[in-house]
């Protein structure tokens, strides 16, 4: 029983975690409310008040279910033993209907159950190839996947190979840029001081 409350404790938690989520949280106020006729049953009346205060149930009475003579000092009396009379004969009933119950399990149990496990097999068998059948798909993706990976790694090495290349090849034009400049700079002066040395 414990066990039990665990259980829908835990269902009540995952149904109010899931409805947060709803959106609106009232989904369904704009629908009306149903008519519940059978509320009005007095047993279930009875029964949702006994749960609502947390009574416990009324044990089963396994009374009804005993062969006993008539109760004492009603031992003369012929009302007190048909009654009990009539108890036995249908206690008789039911252990005859136990009886028929029985030769029909004898009898066809067998059969049913392994009617039930050639079921249970094809129901096996049939998840076994779904099974199979996704660890395929799965291989398969998870293959292509490693495939396009790997193409995407040489690519991507490619690229910063090229992209190691063209930045040296900037920095060598950078550097020459750099060295012309200083010959430039060097002509001038030379060009300035033959000037000068040619002037005076």
């Amino acid at each position: 029983m414990e066990r039990v409350d665990q259980m829908k404790q835990y269902v009540d938690h995952l149904v109010q975690e899931e409805m947060k989520t709803f959106a609106p949280r009232d989904y369904i106020s704009h629908l009306p409310r149903p008519e519940l006729k059978f509320l009005d049953r007095p047993l279930l009346k009875a029964e949702l008040e006994r749960v609502a205060t947390g009574a416990a149930m009324a044990k089963m009475d396994t009374g009804r279910y005993a062969v006993a003579p008539p109760p004492e000092g009603a031992e003369s009396d012929p009302a007190a033993w048909r009654a009990a009379l009539g108890n036995a004969k249908s206690q008789l009933q039911h252990q005859q209907v136990r009886g028929e119950n029985l030769e029909l399990l004898r009898d066809y149990g067998p059969s049913q159950y392994q009617d039930y496990a050639k079921y249970l097999g094809a129901v096996q068998e049939g998840m076994t190839r779904q099974r199979d059948d996704l660890k395929r798909k799965i291989e398969e993706i998870n293959r292509e996947r490693k495939t396009e990976q790997l193409g995407a790694g040489e690519r991507l090495h490619g690229l910063d190979q090229k992209w190691k290349t063209l930045v040296f090849g900037n920095r060598q034009v950078e550097a020459a840029c750099v060295a012309l400049e200083a010959d430039i700079k060097r002509l001038k002066a030379a060009k300035g001081e033959a000037a000068a040395a040619s002037g005076s």
